[in-house]
């Protein structure tokens, strides 16, 4: 059983595994869910490691199909406001705050050689890419670590204090608390559960402050879904969200 008790390389590459996961758990599913290193992590944290069996158990049983329609009706193509997935939604007043955050969230991947893109098309500010941003950090200030690169380590580390505070950390734990709620499959709400205790751990345990978030909007419930006739949001077919940050 592995813990986060394991010395800092170790424990930068589990972090930097679960950050990945959860932005690839996100996505329109194209195969079964793996919960990959989540299934022998033990948490000391009691409430994360029970959101973490119940992720991994939902993972397990849920058929691909209904996963599929599953993530359309949580994450339509027109964006829901049960759970907003972009960070400018729960913190942009206007429309100049908006454009600066997404501006400044870029700017943290530039300064790391990434930018959003590839196959998927991503907004900046949206919670695929800012995860696996934090995945990339903790992967590389491991390697760094064992390459005794001492200040690109400490880049990476100061890097991933300043996004939770500034961005992610900010946001990310609502985000993932209305998702737990709203979810349309119990995968997704046990994913949404997840990711609230995992970012609330993560600021607890690096002894990050998040900058305050503000009114965050009203979530809008869902249609049930035998009410639910042949609209967009509910069409057969992917809606490509989730997200990946590319170099």
């Amino acid at each position: 059983m592995t813990t986060l008790t394991e010395p800092r390389v170790d424990e930068g590459r589990i972090r930097a595994g679960i950050y990945c996961l959860l932005g690839e758990a996100l996505r329109h599913p194209t195969a079964a869910i793996d919960p990959g290193l989540l299934r022998d992590l033990e948490f000391e944290d009691p409430p994360l490691d029970m959101a973490r069996l119940t992720l991994v158990a939902e993972a397990a049983a849920s058929d691909l199909d209904d996963l599929r329609r599953g993530h359309t009706r949580t994450f339509p193509p027109i964006e829901s406001q049960d759970s907003p997935t972009f960070e400018t939604a729960y913190v942009g007043k206007d429309v100049f705050q908006q454009t600066n955050r997404m501006a400044d969230v870029a700017a943290f991947y530039r300064a790391h050689g990434l930018k959003v893109g590839g196959k998927v098309k991503e907004r900046p500010d949206a919670i695929g890419p800012q995860l696996e941003f934090m995945g990339f950090l903790a992967f590389k200030e491991a390697a760094a670590i064992e390459s005794g690169m001492d200040d690109l380590a400490e880049t990476c580390d100061d890097t991933q204090q300043k996004f939770l505070r500034e961005h992610l950390g900010v946001w990310g734990s609502e985000f993932g608390r209305r998702l737990a709620l709203t979810g349309d499959h119990p995968f997704y709400r046990a994913l949404g559960a997840f990711i609230a205790a995992w970012l609330e751990e993560e600021l607890d345990r690096r002894g990050v402050v998040p900058a305050a978030m503000g009114p965050a909007p009203e979530p809008v419930s869902h249609p049930a879904e035998e009410d639910c006739g042949p609209t967009p949001a509910c069409g057969a077919g992917g809606c490509g969200c989730g997200g990946e940050a590319h170099g």
